[in-house]
């Protein structure tokens, strides 16, 4: 019996992978996506997407992993701080609120940012949707610097749209203007035809968002660099850049102030004009040159018949 017992505790000292193929596998590292600003169709083509990143790190790496779509901003924040999610898929404004580290920058034609267009139920032009309802997409607390000092330059004050309507991703935006319950939205050109197109934003980043050895960060940085998971909005990833986020980083640390006059917008979807120097009005009018007091006229040849 003693023999026995040495027998049993010496099987139970043994690692979890020298007792047999039913032992528990090790924790499969979660990739989120969480990009608000990506059109899917739904919740399940979202998370579908976050599968199919995962698949592709996985098969590049060797390493266990499992894709979330988050479709609000809590749930996700819930979930890092929990350390439950380690490497991500962020909208560009949300990498820079939050800090991630960047691994990877997403493109799309071979090229790390797009234009972002109004889309509008209605009306030709930005002037058009003075006062109108915009459905924003919620990322934070930069939200209306991305709108008003990124996206339209400061050319419109900050309250140059009426009461926004706040929603979770851009196709419950792309939905409250097709059912009328708000006025334009802002979608990434390719999404929806618009009326006026802004200047390139960065496409969504690839981050990490939970510590890891060193040794994975480096097999996932290199990894996802070969993916091609084709989406409306990204299809791919190259190295980080930060100096395309330069511009976007300005604009959200800045108060947005507007023109501080008239707003000044564009028509036919052209890039808006600079806006112009304060107009100097004098005090009297303008001097105009002396005029001869009186012209000599030449009496004209008699008619000939």
């Amino acid at each position: 019996m003693r023999l026995l017992a040495l027998v049993a505790a010496a099987l139970l000292a043994l690692p979890a992978a020298a007792q047999g193929p039913d032992a528990p596998a090790e924790a499969p590292l979660v990739v989120g996506v969480y990009a608000p600003n990506m059109y899917f169709a739904n919740s399940l083509a979202r998370s579908q997407y976050a599968d199919q990143l995962a698949a592709g790190l996985g098969r590049v790496t060797g390493l266990s992993f499992r894709g979330r779509g988050f479709s609000t901003q809590g749930e996700f924040d819930n979930q890092v701080a929990a350390r439950q999610v380690h490497f991500a898929l962020v909208d560009a404004q949300h990498q820079l609120d939050r800090g991630y580290e960047a691994l990877a920058q997403g493109t799309a034609n071979g090229q790390p940012t797009r234009p972002m267009v109004l889309v509008a139920r209605s009306g030709g032009s930005v002037a058009d949707l003075e006062g109108k309802r915009l459905a924003r997409v919620q990322l934070g607390r930069g939200d209306e610097a991305f709108i008003v000092n990124h996206l339209l330059q400061n050319q419109v004050d900050p309250g140059f749209f009426g009461k926004a309507r706040t929603v979770r991703d851009v196709q419950g935006a792309l939905t409250l203007v097709e059912l009328g319950k708000a006025d334009a939205a802002f979608a990434y050109k390719g999404i929806a035809p618009g009326i006026f197109q802004s200047r390139p934003v960065p496409l969504p980043v690839f981050v990490r968002t939970a510590g890891v050895p060193a040794g994975v960060e480096q097999k996932v940085r290199q990894a996802v660099l070969g993916l091609t998971v084709p989406s409306k909005v990204v299809q791919g990833f190259t190295a980080y850049r930060s100096d395309i986020h330069q511009g976007l980083r300005r604009a959200l640390r800045a108060k947005p102030r507007g023109p501080g006059n008239r707003p000044v917008v564009s028509r036919g979807g052209d890039d808006l004009p600079p806006v112009p120097a304060g107009l100097v009005v004098g005090d009297t009018p303008p001097t105009l040159p002396p005029v001869a007091d009186e012209l000599t006229a030449v009496a004209p040849p008699p008619d000939v018949y």
